[in-house]
Order: structure tokens, then C-alpha cells, then sequence
């Protein structure tokens, strides 16, 4: 049996125990609140792979035929991109030649997106706290390319992503 003495001793030992577990606790519980707690916005990298996949499609090895491109004008069909979530994404891909003179603009997609993107640009912080997470993700590039007659040129992107429904 332990006396009053050494039940004394043994609860002053415990206390740095107690202090340094709960140290411990609040360093987790404090990391994974920020871990968690912080909004990613997958949108804005969904739109770039999009941009690169099209890019990539519309120009394989950076050489563009615009003869491929006279009658079907649908980049999904062009691209062989399809299925439910399309309808999240707004395309707008302008083709240019050297002097910047549009040769062909390809566009699909939600239309209207533009100008949610723009009200969302001109906005004051404060008056978009509570929708900021709403935001769409958007990605504007410009790549130079090469037309299958080796004259230079660039392809405009630019694509807009609406959440998921």
C-alpha cells in the first residue's frame, strides 16, 4: 500500500504526462482542422487538363490541319470527349495565324458560363464570402502551333468548369 506521501509524489509525477499528452492532442486536432477546414478548388485543375487534352487533340505534336476542322466544328466529337459531365465544361479555342488574324474558333459548351465568370471577376471580395466556394474553375492558354503548310500560328484556349450537380 502506498501512503498519503507517496500518493502525493505519484499525482505531482503525472502532471508533465498530462500536459505533454495534451500538447500532443492539440497539435493534431489543431492540424487536421487546417488539413480539412481548407477549400481546394479542383475546377480550376480540371479546366487545365481539359485545355492541355484539347490542345493536345486539336494539334497533335504542335502541327494543326485545319482541314479536319471545315465541317465538324464540335470539339467533344473531335476529341472523342463524351459522357454526362460535358455539360460542365465551356470550350472556346481560337485558332490564329502569325499576323494574330483568326483562321478558325471552335466553341461548346454552357455558353452563359462567361458571364458568371466575369461577374465573379468584377465582384468585391466581401459582397462573394459565402458563394466564393461556389466559384467555377476557368483556365485561359496560349500555345504556339505550326499549320500543316509550316506556317507559325497560336491556339487561344480558354475553358470554364461549373461544379459537379
Amino acid at each position: 500500500m502506498i501512503g498519503k506521501k507517496g500518493a502525493i509524489a505519484e499525482g505531482i509525477q503525472m502532471m508533465p504526462r498530462l500536459v505533454i499528452i495534451s500538447l500532443i492532442a492539440l497539435v493534431v486536432l489543431g492540424g487536421s482542422n487546417v488539413i480539412y477546414s481548407h477549400h481546394i478548388n479542383i475546377r480550376t485543375a480540371e479546366a487545365m487538363l481539359m485545355t492541355r487534352q484539347v490542345v493536345d487533340c486539336l494539334a497533335p505534336r504542335g502541327v494543326v490541319d485545319l482541314n479536319l476542322y471545315k465541317e465538324n466544328k464540335k470539339i467533344f466529337s473531335i476529341c472523342g470527349l463524351g459522357g454526362g459531365e460535358m455539360d460542365r465544361f465551356f470550350i472556346n479555342i481560337s485558332i490564329r495565324d502569325s499576323g494574330g488574324v483568326e483562321v478558325l474558333r471552335l466553341q461548346e459548351g454552357d455558353s452563359g458560363a462567361t458571364w458568371i465568370k466575369d461577374l465573379f471577376d468584377r465582384a468585391e471580395e466581401k459582397s462573394l464570402r459565402g458563394i466564393k466556394t461556389s466559384e467555377m474553375g476557368s483556365f485561359s492558354g496560349r500555345y504556339n502551333i505550326l499549320f500543316s503548310d509550316k506556317k507559325e500560328g497560336e491556339i487561344i484556349t480558354e475553358v470554364f468548369v461549373r461544379e459537379e450537380k
